[in-house]
């Protein structure tokens, strides 16, 4: 059907021929100039296209030839609404930083938006705050440059006026001093910068490039299934301070969750045999796997396996499907309690969303967990090995990033945090309706002192007193206040760093915290 087998390059998909003409590139302009870093970048991150034409490449595999990576971020690019949105930033700049961490290479922001976002007739403004918040987005994700774009605005095509740091006569605008501000921060403490890492998660969602395939090769584009199925799991941790990993299917192939608690799988409807049996590796020795609808569709070359979930996955979830039905918003009734899921009872309702798929309980040791109108298995708890495999018949992540109600992301928040995953950072005092961002950094600084970084975003238009309280594993710290140049109070209890920040509307606070015994 497809043509490809496990280990090749899918094919001549444009994404492949993307990473060879990048090698390519690389390799000319080295043999040039051997002393400069060389670096790329995608405009917008893989997790969010499909290969249908050019332009849509594996950053996976592109970041493995050059000495840096990163993405295009155009929190405001014309009429891009859903930038606008914290949790979707957070994927954007989460999935570029995986990509690089998992080649071992510096994730670097290509281009970051500067001015107003001018395409055509469409036009979005943008504030100095804007600029900050999206150098300080960016450099709390792990990125080690930003390269802005541009300097001058656009001066002809469709984007003329736009996107430029300074007005069309070359005078410097607010938004070029609010840039210059956080590079100056930057400046003063690069060695921090540099050395700072976003610390492995406990959670990882998988991002699968040959389920992307099969799914443009059905040729159903109505919706974006693939990429809001990925932000809606991501959406449910980033809610409740839950920092996690995008992974490549090759990573996991070549053995990258042994270090992971919690394997989130909300759209994987292409698996090879070798994923399948890591999969199955992972949950026998104590690992949670969550699927949703239609979970090992196809192998790898394109066929049918004898049941769905395949590949063998059928006894590590405990179930097969028994039938599917295509239907926008099918609603399942908790039926048994679980501690797997500690906030349903039975009795209560959640909507699905695009498929209803039927379940077929195949194991002894296998739980159902809800239920369809009729009885129908929806949800399925197996204990497999020393893990749990959980499956839900229906795409519950993607509904989630579409309509957003409580309910779904709760189920997928629940299973994490029954596994004992918790986040680096808690937040005490977050006003209603007002989004409070936590994001760690992590590294040894120039004097050989362990140091943490802490960015409290405030996305919310209320001033906020809130209290960190950061994972330290009960070492003493002193802390520092980045942007102010003063110290911060704070104290140690429980095994957490704590410090209270007064958080003005649309601000973020960076502060440095310092190991008092120095080294690590």
């Amino acid at each position: 059907m497809l043509g490809f087998r496990a280990g090749d390059c899918y094919a001549e998909i444009p994404s492949c021929r993307s990473v060879e003409e990048l090698a390519w590139r690389a390799e000319v302009v080295r043999r040039a100039d051997p002393n400069h870093i060389l670096t790329s970048h995608s405009a917008i991150p893989s997790i969010f296209t499909l290969p249908g034409g050019s332009g849509q490449p594996d950053d996976w595999k592109m970041a493995r030839t050059v000495d840096a990576y990163g993405t295009s971020f155009y929190p405001k690019h014309s009429a891009n609404f859903e930038a606008r949105d914290p949790s979707f930033r957070s994927a954007h700049l989460g999935a570029a930083r995986s990509a690089c961490d998992a080649a071992g290479k510096p994730c670097w922001i290509g281009e970051l938006q500067g001015g107003h976002g001018y395409v055509s007739t469409r036009a979005m403004a943008i504030r100095p705050k804007d600029v900050e918040l999206w150098g300080w987005g960016a450099l709390s994700h792990g990125a080690k440059a930003l390269c802005y774009y541009a300097w001058y605005p656009m001066t002809s095509g469709v984007e003329s006026g736009g996107f430029g740091l300074t007005e069309p006569n070359g005078v410097p605008t607010e938004r070029a001093w609010a840039a210059g501000a956080v590079s100056k921060i930057v400046d003063a403490n690069q060695n921090v910068f540099v050395n700072g890492r976003v610390p492995k998660s406990d959670v990882g969602i998988l991002y699968s490039v040959p389920s992307n395939i099969l799914w443009t090769c059905m040729g159903d584009f109505s919706r974006p299934v693939s990429s809001r199925s990925l932000l809606g799991a991501n959406r449910a941790m980033f809610e409740k301070k839950i920092t996690i990993d995008f992974l490549h299917v090759d990573q996991i192939v070549d053995g990258a969750l042994a270090d992971y608690r919690v394997l989130y799988m909300p759209f994987i409807i292409m698996i090879s045999r070798p994923f399948a049996e890591r999969v199955a590796e992972f949950v026998r020795s104590g690992g949670i796997v969550v699927a949703e609808a239609r979970c090992g569709w196809n192998d790898e070359t394109g066929m049918v396996p004898e049941a769905i979930p395949g590949m063998g996955l059928d006894r590590v979830f405990g179930c097969k499907e028994r039938s599917i039905e295509r239907m926008d918003t099918p609603e399942m009734t908790i039926v048994s309690a679980s501690d797997t899921l500690p906030s349903f009872q039975p009795g209560d309702k959640i909507k699905g969303a695009f498929y209803q798929e039927e379940l077929e309980v195949i194991s002894d040791t296998a739980q159902v967990i809800a239920e369809f109108p009729g009885g129908a298995p929806a949800i399925v708890m197996n204990r497999y090995g020393k893990g749990k495999a959980i499956f839900i018949g229906t795409m519950l992540s993607y509904g989630y990033e579409m309509a957003r109600d409580v309910d779904r992301g709760r189920l997928l928040s629940d299973i994490a945090i029954s596994a004992g995953v918790q986040p680096l950072v808690c937040v005490e005092g977050e006003p209603e309706g007002c989004i409070i961002e936590p994001r760690i950094l992590e590294g040894i600084d120039a004097e050989g002192r362990a140091f943490k970084l802490l960015f409290g975003f405030n996305h919310g238009q209320d001033l906020a007193n809130v209290i960190f309280k950061i994972k330290a594993d009960g070492a003493e710290y002193l802390a520092s206040d980045l942007k102010n140049q003063c110290p911060v109070p704070v104290e140690t209890r429980d095994g957490r760093i704590i410090l209270r920040q007064l958080l003005e509307p649309e601000s973020v606070c960076v502060i440095k915290l310092v190991n008092r015994k120095g080294m690590a």
